[in-house]
């Protein structure tokens, strides 16, 4: 966004203008083009929750894909309302608000340049500390040791066989409070059909469980009629299957920097400088139009009181995450036996929900205050509160709206999209504070 309609030379309106018109003709392939990704987008996450449902059994998950399907409806049509409204504004109003992002204007290879940047580093620091908590699991989880087992001999008085997501047998003996367990892990050889046909009440059963105290124990040996239905051998080989799986996840977790270097380095070598090359629509202020521009500008306040604010789309999509958030995590929290889905549920659960509650927080607690010459800047537990009098200058910088002050440091930044925030920049710049775009 480019601000105001004040304090541009003819030369810049020309030039935002025809932006703004060139944006305008091609808007409906705009809001397909924005349908298609969001689409591709939903799609893959269909697919990954019914293979998540069909895996664990349980068409409990289908529920995420109405959320998917809500929020995949509601960004469409909060697009196309948003391009619809863009139809109804002159040339010059859509150039301010959408000539930022054209690949033509120079300065905009390198701010994309900074965002594939920023978002590497990210997912590269994301992905390295997954990889380590999964990695250093695998590594101190320790294999069962059978010489610390304990033995019980017993008549089967109840059995059950759980199915879904939280897939083990409950087995209860006569004459026994404990419930003895069998985790999912453990049940490759042991089927439904096969459940019936042997754990039967009236039957003899051995088994070797863990010493602890309580009403559950975990089984890691079962023998029903001298027939043995669990072995150490079963029990091993699914810990040492379990912590593969581990090891796979870590080491793809960790491969993922690596992807991140290479196309950040590609695309710096090759795209950047391809894209560079063709910036030739230059919006910034020329030398001379600053000193010609400068003795119109106007000293007296237009407008003494403004408060920014978030989107309503963005407190709805931060809820969305929340809930989903939220349900992965529980869902992994009670999966930690498998390591094959106990920590991508868990880690992406636990993110999921740390980034939306602090977005939720952000909805109603961050926003910018301009009273008068104090501009007032809140964010979570902080606020600033700056002199207008002592901002010399105010450069647009991709997201972010960057002050300065005379001996040219940067005093603070402000979100560029939020509601308001355009307003503030326009009686900024009706103060006769110079506004500049990169």
């Amino acid at each position: 966004m480019f601000v105001s309609k004040d304090g541009y030379t003819k030369r810049q309106k020309k030039l935002i203008s025809e932006l703004g018109s060139e944006y305008k003709s091609r808007i409906d392939e705009e809001k397909r083009r924005y349908a298609g990704k969001m689409i591709l987008i939903s799609l893959f996450e269909f697919l990954f929750i019914v293979l998540l449902a069909l895996v664990q059994q349980d068409s409990r998950f289908l529920a995420i894909l109405v959320l998917v399907l809500f929020y995949l409806v509601l960004s469409i049509l909060r697009n196309n309302r948003e391009l619809n409204r863009l139809k109804n504004l002159d040339d010059y109003d859509v150039g301010l608000l959408k000539g930022y992002d054209d690949k033509r204007v120079v300065g905009v290879s390198s701010r994309k340049l900074k965002q594939l940047k920023i978002s590497s580093l990210i997912i590269s620091f994301i992905s390295i500390l997954i990889g380590a908590l999964v990695g250093g699991y695998v590594l101190t989880n320790k294999v069962i040791d059978y010489d610390k087992l304990s033995q019980v001999d017993g008549v089967i008085k109840e059995a059950n066989y759980q199915l879904g997501r939280f897939k083990e047998i409950e087995i209860k003996l006569e004459e026994d409070e404990i419930i003895y367990k069998i985790d999912g892990l453990y049940l490759k050889n042991i089927g439904y059909d096969e459940f019936n046909e042997t754990f039967k009440a009236g039957e003899p059963i051995t088994l070797l469980i863990e010493n602890k105290e309580g009403i559950e124990r975990k089984v890691y040996y079962v023998k029903i009629n001298d027939v043995e239905l669990l072995t150490k051998d079963d029990v091993l080989k699914a810990h040492k299957d379990n912590n593969q799986i581990g090891i796979i996840f870590s080491l793809l977790l960790l491969i993922i920097p690596i992807i991140c270097l290479g196309y950040y380095l590609f695309y710096k070598k090759n795209v950047y400088l391809k894209n560079k090359e063709n910036e030739y629509i230059d919006l910034d202020f020329f030398e001379d139009e600053l000193n010609e521009i400068e003795n119109c500008f106007h000293k007296e306040t237009n407008n003494g009181f403004i408060k920014t604010k978030f989107r309503k789309s963005f407190l709805v999509l931060s809820i969305i995450i929340l809930i989903i958030g939220v349900i992965l995590f529980v869902y992994g929290i009670t999966s930690f036996e498998n390591l094959g889905l106990f920590y991508p549920l868990f880690l992406i659960g636990l993110i999921l929900i740390i980034f939306g509650v602090s977005a939720v927080i952000a909805y109603f607690k961050n926003f910018e205050i301009l009273d008068g010459n104090q501009l007032i800047i809140k964010q979570s537990l902080l606020e600033k509160v700056v002199d207008v009098t002592t901002i010399e200058r105010i450069r647009i910088e991709g997201s972010y709206i960057v002050l300065y002050n005379e001996h040219n440091r940067i005093i603070c930044k402000i979100r560029k999209n939020n509601l308001g925030v355009s307003d503030i920049i326009n009686e900024l710049s009706y103060r006769g504070i110079k506004v500049e775009s990169k």
